[in-house]
């Protein structure tokens, strides 16, 4: 495997009532109490009942598994002092969105005014993998290949059946829930850095969007962030490693223009049980 790829891992927990399993809106104390613990290594997300946490840039899956073992380790001990725990899934089997408390954050204040209930739904938990390549235009060219494999590795990650109480029959019914939000989902494949940037730029000056962090596709250059949240350390171990491999296969540099068919995105939804 080549020395030029570098990892980067988000993982999205939910935090529980360890006696009830319910989520538990407990996000600002942690970051009150973990602060000389984590520094910048725990973020909130939108919901007050998620809790990210979030790896260094690591030279190898080894590295990062350790790092995530450790982080994981020292906040699940701070959680448990006031009687919380941790769920790793990518939805709550019984938790409904219009009960919890959002962040009150000034970029998701504006989401939620922008999106309306799109927004104010996302009570949805992922893990986000971001692989560090040589340069912008190897970016996309990995890019457009790993439009190719987003169904199987998100059949890979499926754990989210549950939502609101109810079995949804869909594998990855986080993916659903996810599914609104514009500009997320699968691009078209792009020529070059200058013709990515060129759409950006667009979508910026067309009101769209104010600046290129919110073009929120199922991946960008060199970040894929469709997974479920995976339940156990050596599953996301292995994800994160499928997901280096692939940019790290002979040819994987080679431009590829191939349209992905109009399933591509929503194979997935019937992947096998035992995934």
């Amino acid at each position: 495997m080549s020395s030029q790829f570098t990892l980067g891992i988000e993982q999205e927990f939910q935090m529980v009532d360890r006696q009830t399993g319910q989520l538990r809106p407990h996000i600002l104390a942690v970051l009150e109490k973990g602060a000389p613990l984590f520094g910048e290594r725990i973020k909130p997300e939108m919901l007050q009942s998620a809790v990210e946490v979030v790896t260094g840039v690591c030279p190898d899956i080894t590295a990062a598994r350790r790092e995530l073992q450790e982080i994981r380790s020292t906040l699940l001990a701070l959680l448990e002092e006031d009687g919380l725990g941790l769920i790793s899934a990518g939805t709550h089997p019984e938790a409904l969105w219009q009960d919890q408390l959002s962040m009150p954050n000034p970029r998701y204040t504006e989401l939620e005014e922008e999106l309306q209930d799109i927004a104010r739904s996302i009570l949805i938990f992922a893990l986000h993998v971001h692989v560090g390549v040589e340069n912008q235009e190897m970016a996309v060219l990995m890019m457009n290949q790993a439009r190719n494999w987003i169904p199987q590795l998100l059949a890979l990650s499926t754990n989210s059946p549950f939502w609101g109480g109810r079995f949804t029959g869909i594998k990855s019914y986080r993916s659903v829930v996810w599914g609104p939000f514009p500009r997320s989902g699968i691009p078209g494949v792009f020529a070059s850095w200058s013709d990515f940037d060129n759409y950006v730029q667009a979508l910026i000056k067309t009101g769209c969007i104010d600046n290129g962090k919110k073009n929120l596709v199922g991946y960008s250059p060199a970040s894929l962030l469709f997974d479920d949240r995976v339940p156990h350390l050596r599953y996301a171990r292995d994800l994160r490693g499928y997901h280096r491999h692939r940019r790290a296969l002979p040819g994987a540099g080679r431009q590829t223009h191939l349209a992905a068919p109009p399933w591509h995105d929503r194979a997935c939804y019937a992947a096998p049980p035992d995934l």
